[in-house]
């Protein structure tokens, strides 16, 4: 059952809008806007903290102006599979080579039926060359 409220406006002004509620109020409204502020400051921070670190990746991750993205010799290749002959010795049944552009995949097959899988890459100062390992399948 709803009651009715006979009270003047000025009444009622004076019991909900009395100087302690208006002061209540305001300190209310200023810890929202005060927390909004902090939210805003917190993204905006967090987007140019982020903005930094991915220029920073993309400006280490350029490659530098002495890589070299002409693809490998066949004297290069050459010395790669043959650097793999020295490391496994008698074990190895043959060698693939796949050129990859700047790179090249060294698939080494063993007499026992597995596999090893190395990447021959050109060093930084473009003449020397180097091996890296990739997986060994049995």
């Amino acid at each position: 059952m709803i009651k009715e409220d006979n009270r003047t406006l000025q009444e009622l002004t004076d019991a909900y809008l009395n100087d302690e509620a208006v002061a209540q109020f305001d300190a209310i409204m200023a810890r929202a806007r005060q927390k909004r502020m902090r939210n805003r400051i917190w993204a905006w921070t967090s987007g140019v903290a982020a903005a930094a670190i991915l220029a920073a990746v993309l400006f280490l991750s350029l490659p530098s102006e002495s890589t070299s993205y002409e693809p490998m010799t066949v004297m290069e290749i050459a010395q790669g599979i043959e650097e793999l002959m020295n490391v496994h010795e008698e074990d190895v049944k043959s060698i693939q080579a796949i050129p990859t552009g700047s790179t090249t995949l060294l698939i080494v097959y063993m007499k026992d039926g597995s596999t090893s899988s190395y990447i021959l890459t050109r060093n930084d100062d473009g003449v020397t060359t180097s091996i890296l390992a990739l997986n060994k399948k049995q």
